[in-house]
């Protein structure tokens, strides 16, 4: 029986409304933490006199281990991508706040994107859309619909592997991710997540600039893409402008939650570092 078209309507508003507040958000709310729950047990052991960063390396280990059996269920694993970004946390726990923060915000704008869109401009004739992971996502689809639980497994470890750390990569989160990390132990060392009045004071500010930056990024996201004709641009213009966008409005509707905790809020799940 077909629906009725007010009801596909409806669902079709909805879908739009859910994607808009959640969409890319969790998930740079999540790395933003991931980055932080960092810098809590780095300080912690510190307190202890140890030395936290080759144990951090030995859990990022098990957790690509685990990430890998993951994706044999699930094509859409995340957990490889933060294992092997999260390296990026041994180095940085030594650079100075103003190093992990330059770093970071190189990260988050896109710089592969940048240098595709700049190689675009100088070669007219180069043609790049951005969707090598189409060609794993189709048979990774069908092997899910129509598959066995053996031609789902088998399929997980290649198509489906593939599919995933492909997408994520193209999606621009081989940069996004490690830069929301650098930020999460960035907000940590600067005890912005504490109750005193300089951190009421940076969120205010935060949340400020996010609101501007969201109202400008919003119809650059929407609306500039309509005009662009060169495929190459039109693909990575797109990453660029929907993940700086979702890291600024991320912060509009995180505002509330996190100018209101406390370290101690977290360190109740980081207990023995």
């Amino acid at each position: 029986m077909q629906r009725p078209e007010w009801l596909q309507w409806l669902d079709a508003q909805i879908v739009q409304i859910i994607y808009f507040i959640f969409a890319g958000k969790a998930y740079a709310t999540f790395s933003l933490l991931f980055g932080f729950s960092f810098f809590i047990q780095l300080r912690n052991a510190r307190r202890r006199g140890c030395d936290f960063r080759m144990r951090f390396a030995w859990r990022m280990l098990l957790l690509l281990a685990f990430a890998e059996f993951h994706s044999l269920f699930y094509n859409g694993d995340i957990l490889t991508l933060y294992a092997v970004c999260g390296l990026i946390l041994i180095p940085a726990s030594s650079w100075k706040d103003r190093t992990v923060l330059l770093v970071g915000s190189f990260l988050m704008l896109q710089p592969w994107c940048w240098a595709k869109i700049i190689y675009a401009l100088f070669n007219p004739d180069y043609i790049d859309n951005n969707s090598l992971f189409m060609q794993y996502a189709a048979p990774a689809e069908v092997a899910g619909r129509t598959g066995d639980l053996l031609q789902t497994l088998a399929s997980n470890l290649t198509d489906g592997w593939l599919y995933s750390n492909v997408w994520q990569i193209e999606a621009g989160r081989l940069f996004q991710t490690p830069a929301l990390f650098l930020f999460g132990m960035w907000l940590g060392r600067k005890k912005f997540f504490e109750c005193s009045d300089s951190s009421r004071i940076f969120w205010k500010k935060a949340l400020f600039v996010a609101i501007i930056a969201s109202a400008i990024l919003y119809p650059l996201k929407e609306f500039v893409p309509q005009h662009l004709t060169n495929i190459t641009i039109l693909s990575y213009y797109s990453i660029i402008a929907g993940m700086i966008y979702n890291f600024f409005f991320m912060i509009c509707g995180g505002y509330f939650e996190i100018a209101k905790l406390t370290v101690g809020d977290f360190e109740g799940y980081c207990v023995g570092g």
